[in-house]
C-alpha cells in the first residue's frame, strides 16, 4: 500500500504538468502570454494548502491532489515561459534570453537540494515547509510581470493594430529598432496565416509543421532517455551500498546541483555565438563518452577504491554535458520552429508529450534497473547515439535567424 501511495504522489504531479501542457496553449491564445502567467501563480497557492493541509491532517489524498495541481501549474510554465521569452528577446539575443529559464529551473533545483538535506527542511518536522518556499517565486513573478508588456506577437494577433504593436515594441526596444523589429513580428503572423487554426490533427498533415513536431519529439525523449536521472538516483544508491555517510552522498548531490547551474549559466553566453546544432552535438558526444565510463566504472568499484571518486568526476562531467545540450535545448529550440499562428498548439502537444516521457521514465526506471541492473546504462548509451544521429541529420540551426526563414526550410 505504502508503493502504491508512493507511487501515486510521484505519478500526480507528472499527470497534472500533461494536463497544464496541454492548456498551456489554450491559455496562451485566450488570455495572452503574461496573464496567462500571472493567473498561473494562483495555483501554486491553492498547490502549497493542500500540500501543507496534507501534513497536519494526515491525509494523503491532499498530497496527491497538491502534488496534482503544482503539476499542472508546471506544465503550463514549461509552456508559456519560453514561448513569452521568445517573443519578447532580439533575434540576436534569444538563445540566451531562453536560456534563462533554464539557468532560474537549474538555480532553483541546486536551492532545492541545499534546503532538502537533514538539517534543513529535510526532515520529519519540517518537509512541509519546503513546499511553502515555491510561493517566494510565484509572489516575485506576480510582481515583476505586473509591469511588463504583452508579448507583440500576441498584440498583432489579437488586435490585428500595427499601432498597438509599435507602441507595445517601443517597451522593449530602441526606437531606432522598433521599424525593423516590427516587419519581423508582422512577417511572422503573416508567414502562418494560410495555415488558418492549427489543431494537433494538422501538426502531423502539413509538413511544415510535421517535421518540426517531430523534431521536437525527438529532442523532448532524448532529454529524458539520456539517462540523466538514473545517473543521480543510481549513484546516491551506489554511496548508500558502500557504506558512505549521507552527508557526503548530499555533498555529491549538492556537487551535481552547481555544475548543472554553472554550465547553464554557461551556456547563457555562448549559445548565440556558437549556435544551437554545434553545442548540440558536443553534448551528446560527451555525454556517450561519459556515460561509457560510468558504465566501465562499475564493474570497477568494487576493486579499486579510486574508482568511487572517478564515478564522482564523471558523473559531473556527464551532468556538464548535459547541461549545455539535452537539458535546455529542447526549450529554447521548441518555439523557435513554429510561425506564430501554429506555436501554442504545437508546444502544448510537445511539452505534454515531454512530460508523458518524463512519467514513463520516473515509472519504468525502477523495474528495468532490478532486471537489467548497470546494464541499462547500455540502454541509455544507445539512446544518446540514437539522438545524436538525429540532430546531425535533422535539426536546422536557428540561431540569429528569423522565424520566418527558420520555418520556410520545412517547405522544401
Amino acid at each position: 500500500a505504502v508503493k502504491m501511495y508512493w507511487s501515486s504522489v510521484v505519478s500526480a504531479f507528472c499527470v497534472g504538468a500533461m494536463c497544464g501542457g496541454a492548456l498551456s496553449g489554450i491559455m496562451a491564445n485566450r488570455f495572452g502570454r503574461k496573464k496567462s502567467l500571472l493567473m498561473n501563480n494562483f495555483l501554486v497557492v491553492l498547490a502549497v494548502i493542500s500540500m501543507v493541509l496534507a501534513k497536519n491532517t494526515s491525509n494523503i489524498y491532499l498530497l496527491i491532489v497538491g502534488r496534482f495541481i503544482i503539476g499542472i501549474n508546471t506544465g503550463l510554465n514549461t509552456g508559456l515561459g519560453p514561448t513569452y521569452l521568445y517573443e519578447i528577446a532580439p533575434v540576436s539575443q534569444r538563445g540566451a534570453i531562453g536560456c534563462i529559464y533554464q539557468l532560474v529551473i537549474t538555480t532553483t533545483i541546486l536551492l532545492a537540494q541545499v534546503m532538502s538535506i537533514d538539517g534543513l527542511l529535510g526532515n520529519m518536522a519540517l518537509w512541509d515547509y519546503l513546499y511553502c518556499v515555491v510561493i517566494i517565486p510565484a509572489i516575485y513573478q506576480c510582481f515583476a510581470l505586473w509591469n511588463a508588456t504583452e508579448s507583440p506577437r500576441y498584440v498583432l494577433q489579437k488586435e490585428k493594430d500595427t499601432l498597438s504593436l509599435l507602441n507595445t515594441l517601443r517597451i522593449l526596444y530602441p526606437e531606432e529598432r522598433v521599424l525593423r523589429i516590427a516587419q519581423q513580428v508582422w512577417n511572422d503572423v503573416e508567414d502562418g496565416k494560410n495555415l488558418q487554426k492549427v489543431s494537433i490533427k494538422k501538426l502531423f498533415q502539413i509538413p511544415r509543421l510535421r517535421i518540426p513536431t517531430m523534431i521536437i519529439l525527438a529532442l523532448m525523449l532524448s532529454q529524458q532517455a539520456s539517462g540523466i536521472d538514473v545517473v543521480v538516483i543510481y549513484s546516491a544508491g551506489l554511496f548508500e551500498m558502500k557504506g558512505y555517510r549521507k552527508s557526503t552522498a548530499n555533498a555529491v548531490s549538492i556537487g551535481i546541483g552547481i555544475v548543472n547551474m554553472l554550465a547553464t549559466l554557461f551556456l547563457v553566453f555562448v549559445i548565440d555565438v556558437f549556435g544551437r546544432k554545434p553545442l548540440l552535438m558536443i553534448g551528446f558526444c560527451g555525454m556517450i563518452i561519459s556515460t561509457v565510463g560510468l558504465y566501465t566504472l562499475v564493474f570497477l568499484i568494487s576493486a579499486y577504491s579510486v574508482a568511487m571518486y572517478l564515478w564522482v568526476i564523471l558523473v559531473y562531467i556527464y551532468v556538464l554535458f548535459f547541461s549545455i545540450s539535452a537539458g535546455p535545448f529542447p526549450w529554447v529550440i521548441l518555439p523557435e520552429l513554429f510561425s506564430t499562428s501554429a506555436r501554442m498548439t504545437g508546444i502544448s502537444f510537445t511539452v505534454c508529450a515531454n512530460w508523458f516521457f518524463v512519467n514513463i521514465v520516473t515509472v519504468s526506471y525502477p523495474p528495468l534497473l532490478s532486471a537489467m541492473g548497470p546494464l541499462i546504462f547500455l540502454v541509455f548509451i544507445v539512446f544518446q547515439v540514437l539522438s545524436l544521429v538525429v540532430i546531425w541529420i535533422f535539426v536546422p540551426e536557428t540561431a540569429k535567424r528569423p522565424v520566418e526563414m527558420i520555418t520556410s526550410l520545412f517547405d522544401k
